[in-house]
């Protein structure tokens, strides 16, 4: 269920529109005009109501290769520059997950890989 509200700040009044829909986590944005928020809200709604997924949500099948190369590219390389070659060496060890999809990856296979990298280190 999708609603508005409205919220009074120094800078004048803004639009905190939140969908709340069983199943699915708590999704809200806040909007200078209100019918903006009520699109955004009817639109999240109706994508969620779909079984579509909203945001930075990762589908099911997402590989974890793939995860990392994402971040890397949007995240990681927005970074200071030692930071970024720091987060490239650290991808060694953990293509102990590669080929697994996101979903297949469970506390049990981050304790072995716990357990494989203290053996190691």
């Amino acid at each position: 269920m999708a609603t508005v509200k409205a919220r009074k700040r120094k800078k004048g009044t803004i639009y905190c529109a939140e969908v709340r829909i069983k199943g699915h986590p708590r999704l809200s944005q806040t909007f200078d005009r209100k019918s903006e928020a009520h699109r955004w809200a009817e639109e999240t709604e109706t994508a969620l109501r779909n079984n579509g997924y909203i945001g930075n949500a990762p589908p099911d099948d997402m590989l974890f290769d793939d995860a990392w190369e994402k971040y890397l590219a949007e995240v990681s390389s927005k970074k200071a520059p030692s930071t970024h070659r720091r987060e490239l060496a650290q991808i060694k060890p953990l293509q102990f997950f590669s080929g697994n999809t996101l979903k297949e990856i469970t506390p049990t296979m981050v304790a072995k890989f716990r357990d494989w990298r203290l053996g190691v280190v």
